[in-house]
């Protein structure tokens, strides 16, 4: 690490020195130029060198500290000391060069012969919901902040600090996503992942929550804790190796809706109610329905209203394929749309030649003098609309079509 940083002072300090000039964005929306404070600090009064023999001294201890293994969750301060060892008044100036969320101080800014004073920088390296729900992960692994001190001692008109370390979250999850592909609706799929707790022993996971509700009843979790031999077999991530941690197993039960499905299953922990790491679990589950016809968008996954002038109207037709057992008694019925105004004209089905297919013919209707309304979906910004059917299918009993509309005055 100590060789990284050494890289990146060189390659900021070149920079402002002149070799090969050059900035770079810090890739925030603000346009924030990392190196603007040090062309500022080139022009500042308070930094003009002194004329005349006697000349003060920039003296700092250890302008790249290691902190080591840190909490994730904890602040994180380092005092830089800073000396004048001339024999002129040192004058100085503390500039943030990389955007980050760090503060920092410099206790005087003007320094006697002989006389000290400190640069303190201090940070929290948290990321929080709109619940105040850390994320343990964001900025987890190693760091490294950086600050410039400028000066009017001739020799050292300008310093870069840095303070380094690793940052280890309190809790980590060895595998947090699972995207399973096609599933049999009629077996069982088992998952397994491990927690790991780094910094303490006392922390226990809570009941899991299943942040899908309509899928809750088919998704079960069952946690156990590691052995202290289990832990000691484990690798070192973050160059610490866990204090304790837990086996999680996820089932998913037979029976899963037809369709795509998601579930986030959230583990939180006692006592810091706050932290918690989660599982994503995304597939699909073969169904006896296919979607499809003229005005189905294949690869959007929506009906294609595309633009619509309000005093015209408009239609967009589509077809719904059945197959298996149930083919006969679907009975696809349209139950509510949004926005509203839309209606759906539902055709008697037909069947494919070998009549192993049942197909129903969907027309979608914006009505004349309807409201100006862009739904055309978040490639454009906005939402897509929904069309809302039921059917007799003991495995489909509701879905969803997206409607992608745009209509004009």
């Amino acid at each position: 690490m100590k060789a990284l940083i050494a890289a990146i002072t060189a390659a900021a300090l070149g920079s402002v020195l002149g070799y090969g000039l050059a900035s770079y964005s810090s890739g925030r929306t603000t346009g924030f130029d990392v190196l603007a404070p040090l062309y500022a600090a080139e022009t500042d009064p308070w930094l003009e060198p002194l004329e005349g023999e006697q000349q003060p001294k920039l003296v700092i201890d250890d302008d790249n500290f290691d902190l080591g293994i840190l909490p994730l969750d904890a602040t994180v301060s380092h005092e830089f000391v800073i000396s004048n060892q001339g024999d002129a008044p040192l004058r100085l100036r503390a500039d943030q060069i990389i955007y980050e969320e760090y503060e920092f101080k410099l206790e005087k800014n003007e320094l006697a012969p002989n006389e000290s004073t400190t640069l303190r920088i201090w940070w929290t390296p948290r990321s929080s919901d709109a619940q105040g729900t850390w994320t343990p992960m964001d900025s987890a692994g190693p760091f490294t902040q950086l600050i410039s001190v400028s000066s009017n001692d001739p020799e050292v008109p300008r310093k870069l600090l840095a303070v380094q370390g690793i940052h280890v979250p309190p809790a980590a999850i060895e595998k947090s996503e699972f995207a399973l592909g096609l599933c049999d609706p009629d077996a069982e799929q088992k998952l397994e992942t491990l927690v790991y707790v780094y910094h303490t022993d006392n922390l226990q996971l809570q009941t899991p929550q299943m942040m899908n509700g309509s899928l809750a009843e088919f998704f079960s979790v069952a946690t156990e804790p590691l052995s202290a031999e289990e832990l000691q077999q484990l690798p070192g991530e973050f160059g610490l190796r866990p204090k304790s941690g837990f086996r999680v197993s996820v089932t998913l039960k037979a029976g899963l809706p037809m369709g795509e499905f998601q579930q986030r299953i959230v583990l939180p922990f006692i006592p810091r109610s706050k932290l918690e790491v989660g599982i994503d679990v995304t597939g699909a589950v073969k169904s006896d329905m296919r979607l499809g016809g003229r005005n189905w968008h294949s690869r959007l996954k929506v009906l294609d209203f595309s633009g619509v002038q309000a005093q015209d109207g408009a239609t967009a037709e589509m077809a719904v394929f059945v197959t298996g057992e149930f083919r006969d008694k679907f009975n696809l019925r349209f139950t509510g749309a949004e926005p509203s105004f839309l209606t759906v004209n539902i055709y008697e089905p037909t069947e494919t030649a070998d009549g192993q297919t049942a197909i129903y013919v969907i027309q979608g209707v914006v009505p004349p003098n309807s409201p100006p309304v862009e739904l055309a979906g978040p490639l454009e910004g906005s939402e897509y609309g929904i069309l809302r059917f039921e059917t007799d299918h003991p495995r489909l009993r509701t879905f969803e079509i997206a409607v992608r509309l745009t209509v004009y005055q």
